[in-house]
């Protein structure tokens, strides 16, 4: 049997063993051990004595060693003087461990030209960021692991608006906040009482709500957002008699600024498909079609979707299209439109109307 050869019929791929087919060279009847195809001989012929050092010892030397290298044949020459070193720069690396540079120059820089002088006038060396592990690293993960989230406390008031808390625990019992600056181990939320947000209102039992859900994540990966969160009446049928109850808060949210964001994620961003979203809003956007080359007009609905996404076509050209330029005095004329998140300006052309519409349907 060839081991190139498909076998008669086919089977699954399964583990080899001794019992599998009595054409195997590991085949055997009174084993189900497979002997060892070789043996690996180890001798020892001296011994050498020598101290050794601690493995960070040796990291630390090598960490702080700098790549300066030059040619002593111009080390002496006055015409290949430098300056002393500049201050180093500081870490390239906001977190984890980066490169820091620091320069010199000749004192004479044109009879050094005139005389080939080849001195290094920029020295590199390794140096750590004041955050010692990078957040999505596998050193950050392992060291920097948690557990689970508690449950919600209670909330602090019975009436109106107070707090609740949760929290969890670092697994490594050696890891803190100042190896982990970036995980969070408490989580505080604004959370209304039980009986309401009207301390002075007696609580109608009938209008009992459930306890907040989580905030939505927020509706723009940069610049301000909205995030919404939701409770339900316990006794559904009296909603009418309940209307007084808040049953939906939004808020707004930040992640970053798109500035910061988008400029160290361009290419990228607009190389990602049209994705419209999972709810029910329209909203009218633009995207970047890498495929054709141009920016296209889309409805967004308003949830998850991704970054490729701009409010002008303006917008996505400046921001996609290499070498764009923006017409001085551009005006877009737009309408509105409403949704549960508030007003939201649309550039999107034609004359201002009075629209009158209806009230929202209740959820679904």
């Amino acid at each position: 049997m060839s081991p190139n050869s498909p076998a008669e019929p086919r089977i699954p791929i399964h583990p080899i063993t001794t019992k599998l087919d009595k054409r195997s060279p590991f085949y055997s009847e009174e084993t189900d051990v497979i002997a060892p195809l070789a043996r690996l001989v180890l001798r020892r012929e001296e011994i050498i004595k020598s101290e050794c050092k601690s493995v960070e010892e040796y990291q630390k030397v090598a960490f702080n060693a700098t790549n300066t290298s030059e040619d002593e044949e111009y080390k002496d020459r006055r015409e290949c003087m430098v300056t002393s070193w500049e201050p180093w720069s500081l870490c390239s690396a906001t977190c984890g461990k980066g490169i820091r540079m620091r320069s010199r120059v000749y004192v004479f820089p044109i009879k050094a030209q005139m005389f080939h002088c080849h001195r290094q006038m920029i020295e590199r060396q390794f140096c750590n960021a004041k955050i010692s592990e990078c957040e999505n690293s596998d050193a950050f993960n392992s060291k920097c692991s948690v557990s689970s989230w508690s449950p919600w406390s209670d909330c602090s008031v019975t009436c109106g608006h107070g707090t609740r808390s949760r929290s969890r625990t670092f697994k490594e019992p050696n890891s803190n906040n100042m190896t982990c600056p970036h995980v969070d181990l408490i989580r505080k939320d604004i959370c209304v009482g039980d009986n309401g947000d009207d301390c002075s209102v007696t609580p109608d039992p009938l209008c009992r709500a459930t306890t907040w859900s989580e905030w939505s994540p927020c509706s723009a990966s940069c610049d301000e957002g909205v995030r919404v969160r939701t409770r339900l009446l316990f006794y559904a049928e009296h909603e009418q008699r309940c209307a007084h109850v808040t049953l939906q808060e939004n808020e707004n949210c930040q992640l970053q600024t798109c500035r910061r964001f988008l400029s160290a994620h361009s290419e990228e961003i607009c190389e990602e498909e049209k994705q419209e979203g999972l709810c029910a809003g329209t909203f009218p956007r633009y995207w970047y079609n890498s495929k054709l080359k141009r920016c296209e007009r889309f409805i967004y609905t308003g949830c998850k979707g991704n970054r490729n996404q701009f409010e002008t076509e303006d917008e996505c050209k400046r921001f996609c299209v290499e070498g764009y330029e923006s017409p001085v005095g551009e005006v877009v004329p737009g309408h509105q439109l409403i949704n549960e998140f508030g007003v939201e300006q649309v550039e999107d052309g034609g004359e201002p109307v009075d629209c009158v519409i209806s009230e929202w349907t209740p959820w679904g």
